[in-house]
């Protein structure tokens, strides 16, 4: 079994990662680290972790892997001492804030023969699987571009406000939820298209969601009152 630490214990360790863990049976998390000690001892009490420490070097010797839940500053030079030192790490995405932080996080993980992965979960979801499966297939014949629209009302219950600090996150909205889109371009090489372009439309809908909102609940209520729409 696996001797576990998670590093930042913010909103997705706390809904995310801790519970994931606890259903895994390969795993134990052994320690929970954060700056704030009261915020790591918090979350140890609510998932019975044994050892919380301020100080990610802490918990070298002491765990065989790390999951990071850190700002995205972060991200490099802990992931970097840790996979040196032969700990296999899962960090958030983005990986790093520049290329020359992901090459470097790369040789540490080769130097210390550990496993270096970035949690770009929808990679896995099962829209990105389908996708990748029909293009594979040629089920729409040859692909020649590609559109990716997403957008939403931020509703993220984040403990910290590093979202909106440049110097630890390290960009905007492209940086962060594009982190996410932007590998789905990783698609592209199965269909052996070498030069194809992306548009990448990130929208963000604000006051029209609402508004549409508003208008499907109230042609709900008319139908459920008997008063059909107008066409």
């Amino acid at each position: 079994m696996y001797k576990l630490a998670v590093i930042g214990c913010g909103a997705v360790t706390e809904r995310c990662h801790m519970r994931a863990a606890r259903r895994n049976e390969d795993c134990e998390v052994v320690a929970l680290v954060d700056t704030d000690l009261e915020r790591a001892k918090e979350l140890a009490e609510k998932f019975e972790v044994p050892d919380v420490f301020a100080d990610s070097n802490e918990v070298i010797g002491k765990v065989d892997a790390a999951i990071l839940a850190l700002p995205h500053h972060l991200h490099a030079p802990i992931s970097t001492a840790l996979l040196r030192e032969g700990i296999h790490v899962l960090v958030e995405k983005p990986m790093a804030m520049t290329s020359e932080e992901c090459r470097e996080m790369l040789e540490a993980a080769k130097a210390g023969d550990a496993v270096l992965a970035v949690g770009l979960i929808r990679r896995f979801l099962h829209a990105a699987v389908t996708a990748k499966e029909i293009i594979e297939t040629s089920m729409l014949g040859e692909i020649e571009s590609f559109d990716f629209r997403e957008g939403n009302i931020y509703n993220w219950p984040v403990s910290s406000d590093f979202f909106w600090n440049r110097d630890a996150a390290g960009g905007g909205v492209l940086f962060d939820t594009g982190a996410h889109t932007l590998p789905f371009h990783q698609i592209i090489p199965f269909t052996g298209v070498i030069g194809a372009v992306i548009g990448v439309a990130l929208i963000f809908w604000g006051k029209l969601v609402q508004a549409a909102r508003k208008l499907f609940g109230l042609l709900s209520s008319r139908q459920a009152a008997g008063d059909e729409p107008r066409q």
